[in-house]
């Protein structure tokens, strides 16, 4: 029964994590996460050492989502503070920036080839790198 909850709680935690306002959702999940883990370990002796594998698997895996999550806020912010000091016509931000749409092209096609990524960071990352490939052209930056 634990076992079944637990499974649910990870989906949910996993499937719901794509911003960083979700991000400051999770620590109720997780929480109610390890409570439920702890409950079974001191209910089943034998348990111990595969719940704190679990444990272990899930911590890495949050570590994951919240790394990905950050890259991804990162890289929108870039593109978007571009096009703030476009819409300014801050000059001195304009010559600053004008490189930045590169720069997350080419940082978000390298972490696509480089690395296993679940299927919605590989959906987000590609939408990055057209937003900044429209902001370019929309922008006429060469």
């Amino acid at each position: 029964m634990v076992d079944a909850k637990i499974e649910l709680l990870e989906q949910e935690v996993f499937k719901k994590l794509n911003t960083k306002e979700d991000l400051q959702k999770a620590p109720y999940i997780s929480m109610r996460l390890i409570a439920l883990m702890c409950e079974q370990s001191q209910s089943d002796e034998n348990g111990r050492h595969e719940r704190l594998e679990k444990l272990q698997e899930i911590s890495s895996r949050l570590k994951y989502e919240i790394r990905m999550i950050d890259f991804c806020h990162n890289m929108s912010s870039q593109i978007e503070m571009t096009r703030r000091a476009y819409a300014n016509q801050d000059q001195r931000m304009m010559d600053t920036m004008k490189t930045w749409p590169d720069f997350v092209i080419e940082t978000t096609r390298n972490t696509l080839r480089e690395s296993e990524l679940d299927p919605k960071y590989k959906d987000q990352l590609g939408k990055i790198i057209e937003d900044a490939q429209y902001c370019k052209r929309e922008l006429r930056i060469s």
